[in-house]
């Protein structure tokens, strides 16, 4: 079969590490990862950490179990909430990144490219303004945004390719999907792998929008979604995907 690459992108946690964490970094960095996703939200008083979750577990008093959003938690005065779950923030994450990029360059292999999924819209100009700092903007793709969210992002990344999360979208018909995604300039479509019917993958060729498909697990349906050709393929098994995509596509 031929066609595009198809680009797996690891996903945060991946081969059953904590999510975010050191350990999903480093297992992402040296499997057959094209892209590796981190989720980023802001803290209350302006840090971008890496957290998936809206709250995180606080610890308990009187036996009763408490949470805080994550929003409203400081990064320096609430470093235990923080610590307890391992969570570090984008400046620790990109020198981490930096690390294993060296790692991948002795292995021959380029460094990966780093999906941004925005939980909280409110992160995306500080990480851009760190990532610009730090050099570190053309390496990047911003993904988690939805139509109320594109206006900002259009004003703020220029130089950053960004994605439309569809799913909501594609879950009612889909057929304001591409010409949001058009109007706004955004790099291709975020799509839940179970809403890219035929049509919809068919209608985004034909647009010139390259399709992500996220998250996909099992090796039956890895497969599926292979043949449906899309630009990328979110997994926490990118070791089991890379050799499913080599076995669809009749490649080495």
């Amino acid at each position: 079969m031929s066609g595009h690459p198809i680009l797996v992108t690891a996903h945060a946690g991946c081969m059953g590490t904590r999510p975010n964490s050191e350990a999903s970094f480093r297992a992402a960095f040296r499997s057959p990862a094209d892209i590796i996703e981190a989720d980023l939200r802001l803290s209350a008083d302006g840090t971008v950490v890496l957290a998936h979750d809206e709250a995180l577990p606080l610890p308990a008093k009187g036996g009763d179990p408490r949470s805080a959003r994550v929003a409203e938690l400081d990064w320096w005065g609430d470093r235990a909430a923080f610590a307890a779950q391992g969570i570090m923030d984008l400046e620790a994450f990109l020198d981490l990144a930096a690390a294993l990029d060296e790692e991948r360059r002795a292995q021959g292999k380029s460094p990966g490219t780093l999906n941004l999924d925005m939980k909280d819209p409110g992160a995306v100009a500080p990480a851009l303004k760190a990532l610009r700092r730090r050099g570190a903007a053309s390496r990047v793709i911003l993904s988690g945004l939805y139509p109320e969210d594109l206006g900002e992002v259009r004003i703020l990344s220029p130089d950053v390719p960004f994605l439309l999360n569809a799913e909501r979208l594609a879950a009612r018909g889909g057929e304001d999907m591409f010409a949001i995604a058009e109007r706004f300039g955004c790099a291709g479509i975020n799509l839940e792998w179970r809403l890219a019917f035929p049509g919809t993958m068919e209608e985004a060729r034909r647009r010139g929008l390259p399709v992500y498909l996220w998250t996909v697990d099992e090796e039956a349906a890895m497969a599926a979604v292979v043949a449906s050709s899309p630009a990328s393929i979110t997994t926490n098994f990118p070791e089991i995907l890379a050799r499913v995509i080599r076995r669809e596509r009749g490649e080495r």
